[in-house]
């Protein structure tokens, strides 16, 4: 397989990332070794959802309930994704749900996260909450921070003169975002820190 072709199939650059590029992933092959093209997905996505996709395979999902709801309306669940079929198709990641109000199957506001993914927003949600915890002194100086997924995962600080706001978007298409508070931000790092944790026992 080329490189070009490998390129081709994950787009590298996130926006307003804090953390460093993911290593780049092809689609996941079926069992006659053919790439399949898959209409399921469409632009970047993490791999884990590429491989939930995997055509002409059994897909075995365990997932593991982190929190029920917050205060804010966001559950976290720790996921294992496995084929089978294939050698070393076994991945691990996170779902963010913010549908509070969804209709069953409704996936509005539901991110997937590979574990890779998790581990770079908890350490830059660490370094929101220390800049959040020294505020703004300056009312003409604006300073923003924001991580974003593949999996359309936000999380974003906006600190200014007059205080700090922060905000969390889940979901590819038809997102939710809504506001959290500034300790809420704590509240998201321990969530993704204890999906985090139980995967690695996995």
């Amino acid at each position: 397989m080329s490189s070009s072709f490998v390129r081709s199939l994950v787009w590298m650059s996130l926006p307003l990332v804090l953390s460093t590029a993911l290593p780049v992933v092809a689609r996941p092959q079926s069992r006659t070794g053919k790439i399949e093209a898959l209409d399921l997905l469409d632009g970047p996505a993490p791999r884990i959802q590429w491989v939930m996709a995997t055509p002409d395979a059994l897909i075995v999902k365990d997932s593991y309930r982190i929190a029920t709801r917050t205060t804010f309306g966001m559950t976290v669940t720790a996921l294992v994704v496995s084929v089978p079929t294939l050698e070393n198709q076994r991945v691990k990641g996170l779902i963010i749900d913010l549908g509070e109000n969804a209709k069953a199957g409704d996936e509005s506001g539901t991110s997937l996260l590979d574990i890779e993914e998790a581990e770079s927003l908890s350490r830059s949600i660490a370094s929101m909450i220390e800049a959040a915890s020294k505020g703004g002194h300056d009312d003409r100086h604006l300073n923003e921070m924001s991580f974003a997924t593949l999996g359309g995962f936000i999380v974003n600080l906006r600190i200014d003169g007059r205080g700090s706001k922060a905000y969390v978007q889940a979901g590819r298409t038809n997102a939710i975002r809504t506001a959290i508070e500034i300790s809420e931000l704590r509240t998201v790092k321990t969530l993704v820190d204890d999906a985090i944790a139980l995967l690695r026992e996995k």
